[in-house]
């Protein structure tokens, strides 16, 4: 899925390039234009696809490259403790801040963890730690 974002992203690109070098070079001005409204509108539809992905828990292994826990509470009234793994961040929430803290102090950098999570909405929240 992600690859194929990636892609996408590629094509989207390339055709508002494109168009952008045929309206430089005076081609085919309403070719250009349509293939530039192409290429804008697969840029917005990967960006709209990216926040619409379902919801998934799943299980993995991460390896702690850091942790910290915010000294405000979000949005939502909650503290998070993000765990940082070399290709994501992982975070943890509760309305008590010793709590949080008390949870995020089991993570030492460098060791290596197994995690069931869940992905919502572009966040990758901890549910528990194995």
């Amino acid at each position: 899925m992600y690859l194929l974002l990636i892609a996408l992203y590629a094509i989207g690109i390339g055709a508002v390039g494109c168009a952008i070098f045929m309206f430089m070079v005076q081609k085919d001005k309403k070719k250009a234009f349509v293939i530039g409204i192409i290429g804008l509108l697969i840029i917005i539809g990967v960006m709209v696809s990216n926040k619409l992905r379902p919801s998934y828990e799943k299980e993995s292994s991460i390896l702690v490259e850091e942790t910290a826990v915010t000294n405000e509470k979000n949005n939502k009234g909650l503290f998070a403790c993000n765990v940082n793994d070399p290709y994501t961040t992982f975070q943890y929430f509760d309305e008590s801040k010793d709590k949080t803290e008390e949870f995020c102090s089991q993570f030492k950098v460098g060791e290596r963890y197994e995690i069931k999570y869940r992905f919502k909405s572009g966040t990758y929240t901890i549910l528990e730690v194995k």
